[in-house]
């Protein structure tokens, strides 16, 4: 087997190589094989850093970001609900985070060699807002 050209496009490899039959030193066949390899690596998730709580009403963005080969589809989800997704990297923000917003996201990253979720818990601290009446009693929405 002669080996010959090495392409590489993306995580494949090719290969060219030629191949001999022969016997008794004569060539009887002569042929190029074309030989290709795809490698791929599931994905693994990097996410930016989370605060232990938020003040309702901050501005908030957490950024999720995988890496693997293909590059993977990224999603973040909430109760079984995809909220936004892209490739390599989704971004989960709130331009004002309420207390509804409160919980646990989950980040998920999957290509053809697999998939990695990472799971974060948001937790929104109230405003409390106090109300007087006419009567002078006070009160707490």
């Amino acid at each position: 087997m002669k080996e010959s050209i090495d392409f590489r496009r993306h995580q494949k490899i090719c290969r060219v190589c030629e191949v001999f039959l022969s016997h008794n030193r004569k060539v009887l066949i002569s042929m190029l094989i074309n030989l290709c390899c795809t490698f791929t690596e599931t994905p693994q998730i990097s996410i930016s850093s989370v605060q232990s709580s938020y003040n309702e009403g901050s501005v908030v963005s957490i950024i999720c970001t995988a890496s693997g080969t293909p590059d993977p589809d990224v999603q973040w989800i909430r109760n079984g609900i995809k909220i936004t997704e892209g490739k390599k990297e989704s971004s989960l923000s709130f331009n004002g985070i309420n207390r509804t917003d409160d919980g646990q996201y989950t980040c998920k990253a999957t290509n053809s060699a697999g998939n990695d979720e990472k799971h974060v818990t948001l937790v929104v601290k109230c405003k409390l807002q106090y109300f007087f009446s006419m009567e002078g009693t006070i009160g707490l929405v």
